[in-house]
């Protein structure tokens, strides 16, 4: 999850383990509210997200161009300018793609499968088959811009 505002930790990655409900959670507690259920309440809030020491920052949020294709209300100033030429594929290549992946609960793919079809449907180049355990944090910001497609 992206997270941005005055009072948001700046150009820092947490790595907690959050969930839908910490969220929720979070929310609640910002904006005054009672928590819905005992699920909520008990949640941890996302604490470590925030510092408190408002800092100026600014943030603007662009929308992808697939958007264009719906009836959103999106000015054109809007959208994310294409730095490269990204993959396009209709929905039956992706239907086909992901035929036999079980999506209807959580943590039933066949990742192995799943990641090739990312790959061949994203991807430039041979697939990457090992992990090189390197912290893609470092030189994060030029990562994500060189691979950025709009």
């Amino acid at each position: 999850a992206f997270v941005v505002g005055a009072h948001v930790t700046q150009q820092a990655l947490v790595s907690t383990r959050y969930t839908t409900v910490s969220l929720l959670r979070t929310i609640e507690a910002l904006l005054g509210l009672k928590p819905l259920g005992l699920n909520d309440a008990l949640a941890l809030p996302m604490a470590d997200v925030f510092d408190m020491a408002a800092t100026p920052w600014s943030y603007r949020a662009t929308a992808a161009s697939v958007l264009k294709t719906t009836a959103l209300p999106i000015p054109d100033d809007r959208y994310a300018v294409a730095t490269r030429a990204c993959p396009t594929h209709t929905a039956q290549y992706w239907a086909d793609a992901m035929r036999g992946q079980n999506f209807a609960q959580e943590d039933r793919l066949d990742t192995a499968a799943f990641n090739t079809a990312l790959w061949r449907g994203l991807g430039s180049g041979p697939e990457p088959v090992v992990r090189s355990g390197a912290d893609l944090r470092q030189g994060r910001t030029a990562t994500v811009a060189a691979a950025s497609c709009s």
